[in-house]
């Protein structure tokens, strides 16, 4: 009996694999042997094979077909580009997916007019590298490609994906990100100026508050100073002794400590927004303080 397996070895030997498994499965104590790349022979141990035998045996190697004709269409169903060159860089074998990527390295009938890419390759023959992984443009298409070289077999597998939509969508995240920095380097511009007119503002307070304090120190003080010398001129005039002006002049000089008391607080409000008084915290009883 013979069983045409399929086109390539890989086949055949997977041919083989399913129909050992028929075999020892069903019993029929079959023997076979590989002719010429996908020719499987089935002989008898014995010297005839009983029907119900051969019988078994048809609907072992049906079953053996349909799985090799599932496992041959792989390549073809995939969606990425599969080829095969022999180590003279010929074509051998391309997949229905590879259409485009052809197209995009220039891959003519079975010779390869793509430069980058023939080098590439020699450099995996010539360097016995069994796998190399490169990535590519051409056209407007990004490839991420796989090389396989299999020495013993004289051939080289070549496995891209068409990567363009996920290059766009990094690009389109990039665009987005550079965005995003340029707008938050404006935010961050905005916030110096401000930060450089609130720091400008609180000098002119700073110095609104140390001039206007000083201006008004100036004055309070000379009006204490007249008051206290009145006090005194109208002390030792007996007729003025409890009279009203003694009674103003008490006035004038408390009024004039509450001024400069105030002015003294409003100083050092302004000394401890400039940063000018030094912040030492101390952990302190504050049942204690309350009673001092």
């Amino acid at each position: 009996m013979l069983f045409r397996s399929g086109i390539g070895p890989e086949i055949t030997q997977a041919t083989l694999t399913v129909l050992n498994r028929a075999n020892d499965k069903f019993k029929l104590g079959l023997e076979w042997d590989q002719r010429d790349m996908g020719l499987v022979t089935l002989k008898s141990k014995g010297s005839t094979l009983p029907d119900d035998v051969m019988e078994a045996a048809r609907k072992a190697l049906e079953e053996a077909q349909k799985e090799i004709v599932s496992i041959s269409l792989f390549p073809q169903e995939n969606p990425s580009a599969i080829l095969r060159f022999d180590e003279t860089f010929s074509l051998l074998y391309r997949n229905p997916s590879a259409t485009v990527f052809m197209k995009d390295f220039n891959i003519e009938g079975t010779r390869i007019q793509d430069a980058e890419l023939l080098s590439e390759m020699k450099g995996i023959v010539e360097g016995h590298l069994d796998y190399r992984n490169n990535f590519y443009q051409r056209n407007d298409h990004f490839y991420s490609i796989w090389f396989r070289y299999v020495e013993e077999r004289k051939y080289l597998n070549l496995y891209a994906t068409d990567i363009t939509v996920y290059v766009q969508e990094l690009n389109r995240k990039e665009s987005e990100l550079q965005a995003k920095n340029v707008e938050l380097e404006h935010i961050r511009q905005d916030l110096e100026v401000a930060l450089q007119k609130e720091t400008e503002v609180n000098q002119i307070k700073s110095r609104f508050v140390s001039m206007t304090s000083h201006e008004f120190r100036t004055p309070l003080t000379t009006i204490q100073s007249n008051a206290e010398l009145m006090e005194i001129y109208l002390k030792n005039q007996k007729q003025f002794e409890g009279k009203p002006p003694a009674k103003y002049i008490g006035r004038i000089t408390a009024e004039v400590l509450r001024l400069t008391s105030l002015m003294n607080d409003i100083l050092l409000l302004g000394r401890i927004e400039s940063g000018r008084i030094p912040f030492n915290p101390v952990a302190t009883n504050l049942e204690e303080f309350i009673q001092e």
